[in-house]
């Protein structure tokens, strides 16, 4: 029988960091569900889903043949890879399945480090803009918590990435709106300061400026901390491309001052 990943509290709520009141709900929704998605036992499969494991034996299995099993398999590293695999050639009845399957139990997947990028692939690259916009809606007033949250935070930047400009604008409103001690917070976080990165890239003009006016304000502070240098870094990077002058670093240290995270 495949196991579920078991989710350690503790060690959830440090690596969130900022994003730990997110957890705190999951991680009793977690065990809650594990019973009902742990059992795995079917023809096409085998007993514990060892087909899968074997690359002889699945290239027979398509992922319509898993229907009912794509949570069990999305939180397994060998289900998760075969998941991704099969939806490079999946039709759009299994695409569309394998979503059905995924977004009930999407709050747990999220935070899952294999299930995660299953809903990459699914949902995010092959689902299509309603499909995209219908999840990135599923975690509107959760966006600042999830941007900090090593597995969540990625699901974050492929929304910026591949998403509607109305996804990214979601997204970034969300954050910005949280007030500029919230978006300093994301930017010396060691999860965080990539979705702010990701911010610069991808959101509207002014969302942007506002990024860079707080950044601006704070340079001293974020150069003490590694994710804030990468953020600042990424500052300089879209003023030098505006034919502006790049922020200088206040008592830039050549290592960290201090650990974040």
């Amino acid at each position: 029988m495949i196991e579920t990943a078991e989710l350690e509290p503790q060690e959830q709520i440090t690596s969130a960091g900022a994003g730990s009141q997110f957890l705190v709900p999951l991680l009793a929704e977690v065990h809650q569900d594990s019973s009902q998605i742990t059992g795995l036992n079917n023809d096409h499969l085998g007993v514990g889903g060892e087909k899968i494991k074997d690359p002889a034996e699945n290239n027979s299995i398509r992922l319509i043949n898993i229907m009912g099993y794509v949570v069990v398999l999305s939180d397994d590293p060998f289900g998760s890879h075969f998941i991704q695999q099969k939806l490079e050639t999946a039709t759009t009845t299994e695409i569309v399945m394998v979503y059905k399957e995924i977004m009930p139990h999407v709050r747990i997947l999220i935070i899952d480090v294999f299930a995660n990028y299953a809903i990459q692939k699914d949902v995010l690259e092959l689902g299509g803009e309603f499909v995209r916009s219908t999840f990135a809606m599923k975690f509107a007033g959760r966006i600042v918590d999830m941007s900090c949250h090593k597995y969540s935070s990625n699901v974050i930047e492929k929304c910026l990435s591949v998403g509607s400009c109305q996804d990214r604008l979601l997204i970034a409103v969300e954050i910005l709106r949280a007030g500029e001690d919230t978006l300093l917070g994301l930017m010396m976080d060691q999860h965080g300061n990539y979705v702010i990165q990701k911010v610069l890239e991808t959101a509207e003009m002014w969302q942007r400026d506002m990024v860079v006016a707080a950044a601006t304000r704070h340079v001293g502070m974020l150069t003490m901390y590694v994710p804030g240098r990468n953020v600042v870094a990424q500052v300089n990077k879209l003023l030098t491309a505006r034919g502006r002058r790049a922020m200088q670093f206040l008592s830039a240290p050549t290592s960290p001052l201090y650990s974040h995270g």
